[in-house]
């Protein structure tokens, strides 16, 4: 009586581990959806854009062996000359291994104009880069240097709170291997572009 109690315990205790590990396998297998968050002037840490029907936001952390890992936003603002600079990743881990790392970053020398629209095809100064890895796929888009077209409005610069927000847009060109020449036929578009952030 002994010896059956016990291998049908075990063949239950299999039979658990075994959908359990199925389901939670089919659990991690479903992407993440990721939505927009709104429009906003209020120091939430919250950055976002749409490249194509694709959805980026701040999510995940890049980490380091020694360092630790750095909040998923990051951005300054310099008085002395009024420059912007304001950077987000999206990170996507499955089972513990990293999947996939994107970065924005974004640069204005605003020259102590403030808030304002700042466009690069009006002589505006900025930039907007694009990186990402994706297992053995590396690289990154950027403004064409010859022609940029990138569009920052700059809605809030609070220099007692610490925020900076506002919204862009961008066509972006892949980075050649080497200099500041890009790849003109592999672009991407940056569409509804927005952050909301606190900044050192």
């Amino acid at each position: 009586q002994y010896l059956p109690d016990m291998l049908r315990i075990i063949k239950l205790s299999l039979l658990t581990l075994v959908l359990s590990t199925l389901f939670s396998c089919l659990k991690e297998s479903i992407p993440a959806r990721f939505t927009l968050p709104a429009v906003t002037m209020e120091g939430l840490n919250t950055f976002g854009f749409e490249k194509g029907s694709d959805v980026f936001v701040n999510y995940g952390q890049v980490c380091f062996l020694t360092s630790g890992c750095r909040p998923n936003t990051s951005a300054f603002y310099y008085p002395s000359d009024g420059q912007v600079r304001v950077s987000a990743d999206k990170v996507i881990k499955h089972n513990g291994s990293l999947q996939s790392t994107e970065t924005l970053a974004i640069y204005i020398q605003t020259d102590h104009r403030g808030v304002l629209v700042y466009d690069s095809q009006k002589g505006d100064i900025l930039s907007i880069a694009y990186d990402y890895q994706r297992s053995s796929d590396v690289g990154g888009y950027v403004l064409d240097l010859a022609k940029p077209n990138g569009i920052v409005a700059l809605t809030k610069i609070d220099t007692t709170a610490g925020i900076l927000s506002g919204t862009f847009s961008a066509h972006l060109f892949r980075r050649a291997n080497s200099g500041f020449s890009v790849i003109s036929s592999d672009s991407i578009v940056i569409t509804n572009g927005r952050f909301d952030v606190k900044y050192k």
